[in-house]
This record gives C-alpha cells, sequence and structure tokens, in this order.
C-alpha cells in the first residue's frame, strides 16, 4: 500500500510539472509573432568592413581593399579572402529574424543591455549599421537580436553566432597537404621516433624484383630493395596519403618559443617527399624535398601540431604556418608496417630457376647436406613438358618436393623486421643453409641463405651476408625436416 501511495504521489507530481511548463510556453509563445526582417539593408557588393565582438573579448575587424578581404588589424594575416566572402559577407545579407517580441519588457531580460555579441557592418559610403544579440533562449533555441535604431525585439537562430568566430584562425587559409608524382619521384621517407620507412617507384623496375613484374619497392628499414603489391600501395595514397588535409591554421608567425611549445624544433616525425625537378631556365636537374614536421599533440584539438618545409638544391625554405592535423591520419601513415605491403619471401626462386644440368640447390642442415636437383624436360619454346627431381641422387616424388618447396616458400617467410641492427646475432652458426646454384647472371646470382637462431621463436634469415628479418623458427624446422623423410621412402 505504501508503494502504491508512492507512485501515486509521484505521478501527481510530473503532471503538476507538466502543467506549469505547459502554461509557462503558452505565455512565452503570447510574447512572439512571426514576422521576418533582414538583419542588414546592405548588399553583398556593398559591404566594405565588418567588425564583431564578443562581451569582454577584443573587436576583431575585417576590411575589403581592391576586392580583396584582409584582417584589418594585421594585413599580413593569412586571410582566406574568398572563404571568408563566402561564409560571412554573402550569408549576413541573407540572414533575417525569426520572430519579432509583440510585448517589449526590459531589455535586461533579454540580455541586450550587456549583448553577448555586437556585430557592426559598414558600406562602401561609410553607412554602419549595428546589431547586438542577447541571451540564448532553449526552449525555442535562439537568441534574442535588436537592431540599432529600432526599439524593436527579435529572436534569430545560431548562423550568426557560428560566422562570428571568435577565433580569427577559423578563416586563415590552409595550404594542401603535399602528395607525390610518380615520374619525379625519388622517394617517400616516414620517420616515427627511432623507425625509418622508405619506399619508391621505379618506372623499369629493379633488379633485385624476382617477381619480374613490380615497380613499388621499399628499401629502408631493409638493406636492398625489396619488392611490393602495387595495388596495396595504390591503397595507401588514396586511403591515407591522400585523405591527409591540414585541419586549421595555429600560428602564422610563430616565436621560437611557440615553436619549442608546439614541438617542432627537434621533430622525430616527418613525412618527407624526396624528388627530382629540372630548371626551366638552366635545364639543370637538382634534387628537391618536400617536407611535414610532426611536433607535439593537442588534447584539445586531437591534432598534431606540424610546419611544412621545401628545399631545392642547397636552398631551404621553412614555412612560418603551423597548423593542426588530425593525429588519427597522421599515426596511420607514420605507423605502416613493411610487412603488410612486400612480398614476404626471404628469397623468391622458382625451381624451374635451376631446370638445368648444372643448377641445383643445396640444403645443409642439422640432418646432412641435401642437393636437389631439377632436370625437367623442356620443350623449344622453353616450357615445362616434364618436371624431374633429384634428392642426393634419388628421383624423387613431385608432388613431395613442390610440396616442401612451397612451405619454404608461403609459410616460412618474413614475420618481423629487424630494425635494430645491433641485435643481429654474430656468434652463431647458421642452423640451415641454403645455396643457390643457379648459373645465371643477374642480382641474387648464386644467392646463400643463412637461417641462424635468433631467440626461442624465430631464425634470423641472411641473404648473401645481409641480414634484415626473422622468420618463423617453428615453421621452419618442420619444413626442413621434410628432406630426411623424402629421402627415407
Amino acid at each position: 500500500m505504501i508503494m502504491v501511495a508512492v507512485v501515486v504521489l509521484l505521478i501527481g507530481v510530473f503532471a503538476a510539472v507538466q502543467f506549469i511548463n505547459s502554461k509557462n510556453n503558452r505565455n512565452s509563445d503570447k510574447r512572439l509573432v512571426k514576422s521576418s526582417v533582414s538583419l542588414t539593408s546592405f548588399k553583398k557588393n556593398e559591404i566594405s568592413k565588418v567588425s564583431y565582438q564578443y562581451r569582454g573579448e577584443e573587436w576583431v575587424n575585417y576590411k575589403m581593399v581592391q576586392d580583396t578581404w584582409y584582417n584589418a588589424d594585421d594585413e599580413d594575416f593569412p586571410l582566406a579572402s574568398s572563404a571568408f566572402a563566402n561564409n560571412f559577407v554573402e550569408k549576413i545579407v541573407q540572414l533575417s529574424t525569426s520572430r519579432q517580441l509583440a510585448k517589449q519588457d526590459d531589455e535586461q531580460n533579454y540580455g541586450l543591455e550587456d549583448p553577448y555579441l555586437t556585430v557592426r557592418i559598414e558600406n562602401d559610403s561609410g553607412k554602419t549599421e549595428t546589431l547586438y544579440l542577447g541571451e540564448y533562449n532553449s526552449m525555442i533555441r535562439e537568441y534574442y537580436l535588436k537592431i540599432e535604431g529600432s526599439d524593436e525585439i527579435y529572436t534569430t537562430g545560431t548562423d550568426l553566432i557560428y560566422m562570428c568566430r571568435a577565433d580569427i584562425y577559423d578563416y586563415a587559409t590552409i595550404e594542401s597537404f603535399p602528395t607525390y608524382s610518380q615520374a619525379d619521384l625519388n622517394g617517400i621517407v616516414l620517420k616515427n621516433d627511432d623507425i625509418e620507412i622508405e619506399f619508391t617507384y621505379f618506372t623499369d623496375g629493379y633488379e633485385t624484383d624476382l617477381i619480374g613484374e613490380c615497380r613499388w619497392f621499399f628499401k629502408t628499414p631493409f638493406s636492398y630493395y625489396r619488392s611490393a603489391e602495387t595495388n596495396k600501395i595504390n591503397d595507401l595514397k588514396s586511403d591515407v596519403i591522400d585523405k591527409l588535409q591540414f585541419a586549421k591554421l595555429a600560428n602564422y608567425h610563430p616565436s621560437k618559443e611557440d615553436l619549442e611549445r608546439y614541438g617542432l624544433l627537434d621533430v622525430k616525425r616527418q613525412y618527407i617527399i624526396n624528388y627530382k625537378s629540372k630548371d626551366e631556365e638552366t635545364g639543370v636537374t637538382v634534387d628537391c624535398a618536400r617536407i611535414v614536421d610532426f611536433g607535439n599533440y593537442d588534447e584539445e584539438t586531437k591534432c598534431y601540431y606540424a610546419r611544412m618545409i621545401e628545399t631545392r638544391g642547397n636552398v631551404k625554405e621553412v614555412s612560418s604556418n603551423v597548423y593542426l592535423i588530425s593525429r588519427e591520419g597522421v599515426d596511420a601513415l607514420l605507423g605502416i608496417d613493411p610487412l603488410d605491403y612486400i612480398y614476404k619471401y626471404v628469397i623468391f626462386v622458382k625451381i624451374t630457376d635451376v631446370a638445368n644440368e648444372n643448377g641445383n640447390m643445396t640444403f645443409d642442415t642439422p640432418d646432412g647436406q641435401f642437393v636437389l636437383e631439377n632436370k625437367s624436360v623442356l620443350k623449344e619454346d622453353g616450357t615445362t613438358e616434364k618436371d624431374i627431381y633429384y634428392l642426393n641422387g634419388e628421383l624423387m616424388e613431385e608432388d613431395d618436393v613442390e610440396n616442401f618447396y612451397l612451405g619454404i616458400l608461403s609459410k616460412a617467410w618474413i614475420e618481423r623486421i629487424i630494425y635494430d641492427k645491433s641485435t643481429v646475432v654474430t656468434d652463431k652458426e647458421p642452423t640451415y643453409t641454403i645455396t643457390y646454384n643457379r648459373n645465371k647472371d643477374d642480382y641474387y646470382g648464386n644467392a646463400v641463405v643463412e637461417y641462424t637462431e635468433y631467440d626461442m621463436n624465430y631464425y634470423q634469415a641472411t641473404v648473401n651476408g645481409v641480414t634484415d628479418v626473422l622468420v618463423n623458427k617453428r615453421i621452419l624446422d618442420e619444413t626442413m625436416a621434410q628432406l630426411k623423410k623424402m629421402t627415407e621412402k
């Protein structure tokens, strides 16, 4: 019974509150009548000056000189003239009030005695019109407004607040984030603290490409160019690089103290486009670079501070503009993993590459040495008529050999990159060594790959004396164990 009584009491209180609110709304609505009035009588091509001030803040002033808008207090400020004209001047002449108060009380009730926002507009003849914006009415979601020279009080929407940007940098020019052209590209470098990554495009491919059709290659952190998948690089450009844009100008004339605060004096994160450019007058081709330095993270905006640098030969031009740029976008770019883009083979050599009477592959393992020969019969057009494999002189089943070799190529591939070369193991003998006796005059020639125990999970793979990567220890052990089993059949 007590609970029922409490529920009835709550229902009664709720009904009373609803009645009071409904009555207040009706009373409030009675003071308003629909009457739309333009906020200014000027046409957009007549306006030559604009000023506005928020309560307690300094005036923000703009002026037009020869069809270009400037910050009237600092003409060097990089004001986006067209953006200001489109987003303020053109819109102010279109704005109108929503309602006019039917009954006018003391102005202080509407916040117009001490306006929240004051806007002055001046035309070419020097005539000025002033708008006063008072308190915000949360019930109708509009501000009270008064036009100087009139006793009427109106309400208007939030557009004027949006247009009168308290932060002048909201109307500043924003440069485009630099992109690249494949035609003159030398390389793209990404620096993220202690990790550096470089990739580039070769129009005619590169000699280290064992795939035969690659154009994109990763260099650093590797010791030589490794083939990358073209479609994945294209996705990186369209999904990450092309979407990077500066969000806002943060400072157009920073001091040394500002730069230190932004973290732009000793940067550890960079995006660098290295390219060649030919001087049209001299015909001389010089090395150039477009660089974006990324500084500290700003918690309020969720952005990094950034600054652009351009080099052309020995000439270096450092921009005075400091921008804000999305942390999410920068992290996506600088945090890429080369393993997501390269072909992960430690070395890509087909068995057909040793398909001649002198070619073979030698495997030195804890179980002994195994020599794999491919004595395939080739047709006159160079295609294989039949694959014939011998292991230590014994004829092998074709499926056994090909499954074994496929295990090396498709399973025992690169799983980790050795970024810190000081961790390379130098005091152990390799557990496995594969010698490719290919008798071919190319970059790899008679390649030698050594697998040395790195830790309990990985072998480090050394190709022709260069150690860059790690492979799965368990998978390689299981794959190499097949050699002994094949000879015991």
